[in-house]
């Protein structure tokens, strides 16, 4: 039985050269049935400047690239301070620019959807009604696929607003894997985990990924690194043991 955990990609590296994000385009080749969601970052949220801006050609060349490869899905970085109404403007904004990206025709760097940063967990009405709010606008603009991040296990009427939801974010050190398992199978099918600051051999790490892919988890990040600006020690191996433990190459 062929299970459906994806990787989860948090790939805030700025593509400066061509072979900046080549570890990547080898995993995407050397595992082309497995499926990747990547969030792009430029900074901090879409560039200030549209794609035809010079500024961004590094990300159009990138991007373009990625978009050549048929088992991703590209997501858009927001920050949302946790549904905070002050920042709804500067939200939905967010959101309207990475939509350019979509209309931009000397390229395809079209984004699937966006990801949700700092989403909140403890359910508030009026949270919920921004987020729906912002969660809509990125549909009805193409950007169909939403990814939360609270980085902890959060109410379960967030999940129907988002495709999926980041149940842990934290380092290796504090994961604790009983606390995935104790969710519902639905609701984990609906989540994801991404861990980082993993100190352990490439066995153990096998071991983790097996664990999580048996939960039925919709995706997973394991990365030896404390920053999203950099690649795991162990990314090939980990691209490698997701797509063995959910049995595809």
């Amino acid at each position: 039985m062929v299970l459906p955990s994806a990787i989860l990609l948090p790939l805030y590296l700025y593509p400066s050269a061509p072979t900046t994000w080549t570890p990547l385009y080898n995993s995407l080749t050397a595992h082309p049935t497995t499926h990747f969601d990547i969030v792009i970052n430029p900074d901090s949220g879409p560039s200030l400047v549209g794609p035809s801006d010079d500024a961004l050609s590094d990300y159009v060349a990138a991007v373009s690239q990625l978009r050549t490869y048929p088992n991703v899905h590209i997501f858009g970085y927001v920050y949302t301070s946790h549904g905070a109404a002050s920042l709804q403007p500067a939200l939905l904004s967010n959101i309207s620019r990475y939509a350019t990206w979509n209309a931009y025709t000397p390229s395809n760097i079209s984004l699937d959807g966006i990801f949700f940063d700092e989403a909140p967990s403890a359910y508030d009405a009026d949270i919920f009604t921004n987020l729906a709010t912002a969660a809509a606008l990125a549909r009805s603009s193409g950007l169909r696929r939403a990814i939360f991040n609270p980085g902890a296990v959060a109410d379960t009427r967030y999940f129907a607003l988002a495709d999926s939801v980041v149940v842990f974010e934290g380092a290796y050190a504090d994961f604790d894997a009983s606390a995935i398992a104790a969710l519902a199978q639905g609701v984990r099918a609906n989540s994801s985990v991404v861990v980082y600051d993993y100190t352990g051999a490439e066995a153990d790490q096998k071991a983790l990924v097996e664990r999580l892919v048996g939960l039925g988890l919709g995706s997973l990040d394991v990365t030896t690194t404390g920053s999203y600006s950099e690649w795991s020690a162990l990314w090939a191996a980990f691209t490698q043991q997701v797509s063995s433990a959910v049995g595809v190459e």
